[in-house]
């Protein structure tokens, strides 16, 4: 019961808006193409323990940078772009929680749940968190963020999009930084391949 009623949402409630912003479905992502160098992934995780008697599920947002993630997913074999990129293909990624500032959010449908009242906070988180921050993706924005605020290896990612994006001495100095603080000797290939691709030189 409590899985249709997922569906429902979706098929009536989220599917609805992300069309009307471009996006495309497969399952329960949805993906809008921005650019040739950005994409917006954005998808419903239902939880993993969901059964008979309780649906959980949450929202998430990311940015993908199809060239910059190329480069990096070939560093060590070749390997092809996502048809259909998803969510964890992304950087800067958030949940509905993030964007509300609040705790992890996780929508619950059981038998003591009113599932008018969940219709509703599904439709107006949404259109007041998620559509907002989705129409304020943009290539300036993703050239002003800071690689500390993500993690591995999306710091690397971010920084290979700098570069091709033209912030070259910004690139080498984030490719040096990196190197310093790098966690492991894993990471230290990856950003040594990296500089040496673009012919930058991160060992001081």
């Amino acid at each position: 019961m409590y899985i249709e009623e997922q569906k429902k949402i979706v098929t009536e409630i989220i599917t609805p808006k992300m069309n009307n912003l471009g996006f495309k479905k497969s399952s329960y992502n949805y993906y809008k193409k921005v650019d040739d160098t950005l994409g917006i992934c954005f998808n419903l995780q239902p939880n993993k323990y969901n059964d008979q008697e309780e649906v959980r599920f949450t929202f998430n947002v990311g940015t993908f940078v199809p060239n910059a993630y190329e480069v990096y997913i070939n560093l060590n074999s070749n390997n092809e772009l996502p048809k259909f990129p998803k969510e964890y293909n992304c950087i800067e990624r958030k949940r509905i929680g993030n964007l509300k500032k609040t705790t992890d959010l996780w929508y619950t449908l059981n038998p003591s749940t009113d599932i008018e009242t969940v219709h509703k906070e599904v439709s107006n988180d949404l259109d007041h968190y998620i559509i907002p921050y989705i129409q304020g993706i943009n290539q300036r924005k993703l050239l002003e963020t800071s690689d500390e605020t993500l993690g591995w290896p999306d710091k690397i990612i971010l920084t290979i999009y700098k570069i091709q994006n033209g912030l070259v001495t910004e690139g080498n100095d984030t490719l040096k930084k990196l190197y310093r603080n790098k966690p492991n000797h894993y990471i230290a290939e990856q950003i040594m391949k990296i500089a040496s691709k673009y012919n930058m030189s991160v060992e001081q």
